[in-house]
């Protein structure tokens, strides 16, 4: 009889441990950078790299250089052209003001 609560005692503390240590790991994987934190660790992207990455999306027929992006917040915002070539003459047309993340690259229209 001692056996069995002796046995029955040490199954209920295995049991609690392995919870225990369970609810931990899932501390341990829940943790996710805050904006603040994550933003301290990280080096923004330079003017330069703005611009190839536009020139990535588009090709060459856009006009810009680092002096047409202007930093706002957490995000350079530029105002894009595009150089329509036709026999007689070249036209510029704009295709909006796009807004480049200066940590993660991701480049999107505003207008």
């Amino acid at each position: 009889m001692k056996k069995k609560i002796i046995i029955g005692m040490l199954l209920i503390i295995a049991i609690i441990i392995a919870i225990i240590i369970a609810s931990k790991k899932d501390e341990k994987d829940g943790v996710y950078f805050t904006d603040k934190t994550y933003n301290k660790e990280i080096n923004p992207i330079s003017k330069e790299t703005a611009v190839n990455i536009i020139k990535a999306e588009y090709g060459d027929l856009v006009t810009v250089n680092k002096d047409d992006i202007k930093k706002v917040g957490d995000k350079y915002k530029v105002e894009l052209f595009i150089t329509i070539n036709d026999e007689e003459h070249s036209h510029k047309k704009s295709i909006g003001v796009h807004e480049i993340d200066i940590y993660t690259g991701d480049m999107k229209i505003v207008n």
